[in-house]
C-alpha cells in the first residue's frame, strides 16, 4: 500500500530510487519488531535506524578512544545481518511477538 501511495504522490519515479539496500532495511525492521503486529513494525524501526546510523559513521573510518579505524566497506549490511540472525535465534516472533502494545 505504501508503494502505491508513493508512486501516486511522485507521479513518475526512476528505477534507481528502489535499491536492494532499502528493501533489506525495511525487511529487517519488520523481522526485528515482529512481522505479525503493527507495534512490532513500528518498534523494530527505532533500533535498526539507530544501529544503521552508528555503523555508517564507523564504516567511513573514525577515531575511537584514540585509535584510528580504517574504512570498512559493507559494515552496515553485515551489522544488520548479524542483528537479524541473533534476534531470530533468541526471539522467534520478534521483539513484540504476537502482542500489541495496548493489549493486557
Amino acid at each position: 500500500m505504501a508503494g502505491v501511495l508513493l508512486v501516486h504522490f511522485l507521479g513518475a519515479f526512476p528505477s534507481k530510487d528502489f535499491h536492494i539496500d532499502l528493501t533489506f532495511l525495511v525487511m529487517s525492521m519488520l523481522i526485528l519488531g515482529g512481522i505479525s503486529t503493527g507495534s512490532g513494525a513500528v518498534g523494530g524501526t527505532a533500533p535498526i535506524v539507530v544501529m544503521v546510523d552508528l555503523l555508517r559513521r564507523l564504516e567511513g573510518g573514525t577515531t575511537l578512544f584514540g585509535l584510528r579505524l580504517s574504512e570498512v566497506f559493507g559494515l552496515t549490511d553485515i551489522g544488520v545481518g548479524v542483528v537479524i540472525l541473533a534476534f531470530e535465534y533468541r526471539f522467534r516472533d520478534g521483539l513484540f511477538g504476537l502482542r500489541e502494545i495496548d493489549e493486557r
